[in-house]
């Protein structure tokens, strides 16, 4: 798939690259009334406007693998923050990803830009499928590092991690474009540009969501006038439902799984998993207790294991300091000693496991 030219979106800007021969040239036309006239362009957008994810999933030929994808997501992200705005690369295992609010913008503003674009991509997709081996990748605001396989894409620098063996370093911050354009020539060259696409909701071949509005103003009226009239019907129950909502609500908060996807069936399922494997006697309830008070809204739990021989608590928390001091009021409260046996930093937070033994 031959690809002449590529074109960095910036917020006020665009600046096309293309090749002449062995020569190479930059263009740069504002981004209001200066959109490229030629089809077919790579399209590279501001890395802070999608964040890559490494996951352990891998690519099947199966329609399931989107939902796969939410799934893996929703266990590290809010719903809000996924909803439609997320997607996958069919690399092995499978990168995903999510895009802002403001992508999404830019995506409607500025409809012609991105369906005229054959490609669709960032600086840091390209380098995760050009590139080999590890390497830390810097640009304006985001900083990528591929190390043992995995990778983490975070905003900001990476201050205090440690540099592996043969760790390249790649800064393409600025007004560094060239790597970028190499890297999308050599894959275009290898016949894998389709691989950059980031197929992007709302970007499709002969499709605006601009060219969409009339009808969506039809729709939004119908569907208004047919929750007012619901809304009529049902009001004499709110009062009472919020009653309730507010009493359940207050339960879900004091076991930290107010924010989970599905707080009722969290908390089924800790009991339950608490009562039918026994905790040498230990009440389930004072366990739940204990790890309400112990994390102080500074983490999620993930996953709780109890039984005879052992506590094992998994989850996210903000930073290891705050895992330390939970460790401990854990040992307090419940008479047992709690250990770290891992703790993994991540863009989220601090992915830990700890673990308390009943018998030695």
């Amino acid at each position: 798939m031959p690809l002449e030219r590529t074109v960095f979106l910036y917020r006020d800007r665009l600046v096309s690259c293309s090749r002449d021969g062995a020569g190479y040239r930059e263009e740069e036309v504002p981004l209001d009334g200066g959109l490229p006239s030629q089809k077919g362009y790579v399209l590279v957008l501001p890395d802070e406007l999608v964040s890559l994810i490494s996951t352990d999933i891998r690519p099947v030929r199966s329609g399931n693998l989107k939902e796969m994808v939410r799934l893996y997501l929703s266990g590290i992200f809010p719903e809000d923050v996924i909803q439609e705005r997320f997607g996958f690369l069919k690399t092995s295992p499978v990168t995903a990803f999510i895009y802002t609010e403001e992508l999404s913008d830019l995506v409607e503003r500025y409809a012609e830009l991105f369906n005229a674009a054959a490609v669709v991509t960032t600086a840091s997709v390209a380098a995760l499928l050009a590139e080999d081996g590890n390497f830390v990748l810097r640009t304006d605001t985001t900083t990528l590092i591929r190390n043992d396989g995995g990778f983490l894409h975070f905003a900001g620098e990476a201050e205090g991690y440690p540099p592996g063996e043969n760790l390249k370093e790649f800064d393409v911050s600025g007004q560094q474009r060239r790597q970028v354009v190499d890297w999308i020539g050599s894959l275009a060259a290898a016949g894998r540009a389709k691989e950059l696409d980031l197929k992007l909701t709302g970007r499709q071949e002969g499709f605006s969501l601009a060219a969409m509005k009339k009808d969506l103003v039809f729709w939004a009226a119908v569907y208004i006038v047919f929750v007012i009239a619901l809304f009529l019907r049902t009001l004499p129950l709110k009062e009472d439902l919020k009653s309730y909502e507010k009493a359940i609500d207050g339960i879900y908060a004091s076991m930290k799984i107010a924010d989970s996807p599905d707080p009722y069936g969290m908390l089924l399922y800790r009991i339950s998993q608490i009562k039918k494997q026994g905790a040498a006697g230990m009440e389930p309830l004072r366990i739940l207790s204990a790890m309400s008070t112990s994390f102080d809204g500074d983490a999620s739990v993930e996953d709780l294991t109890v039984n005879q021989e052992l506590i094992r608590i998994r989850g996210t928390i903000k930073n290891l300091q705050s895992l330390d001091k939970a460790s401990e009021k854990l040992s307090g409260a419940l008479k047992v000693k709690f250990v770290i046996e891992s703790a993994k930093v991540e863009q989220e937070g601090v992915k830990f496991i700890i673990t308390a033994r009943f018998k030695e």
